[in-house]
């Protein structure tokens, strides 16, 4: 489990849950994924909007989109681990 995870704030855990809820609603994404993580994902695939955001972010931060991907994936491996470790997973 990621410790850098478990460690955010909670303005932080909002604001990333505001992200991912804006992702769905406008951008057709899926949910626990920030639009960053969808830019990422759509470059590749050359969809327009998502080129044109990640080479927007990329002067924030070099690799955004491929950094929010990996957010993403963290995020998802931390709440597994915590799932399965409540020992309430039917067999």
């Amino acid at each position: 489990m990621n410790a850098a995870v478990k460690k955010y704030p909670y303005w932080r855990r909002c604001l990333i849950a505001f992200d991912q809820m804006c992702n769905v609603i406008f951008f057709g994404g899926l949910p626990g994924e920030t639009i960053s993580a969808n830019a990422g994902r759509n470059a590749v695939r050359d969809c327009w909007w998502a080129v044109w955001l990640c080479d927007a972010l990329d002067y924030l931060e070099k690799d955004h989109g491929a950094l929010a991907i990996e957010g993403d994936l963290e995020r998802a491996e931390t709440i597994v681990a915590i799932e399965d470790s409540s020992g309430e997973l039917p067999k």
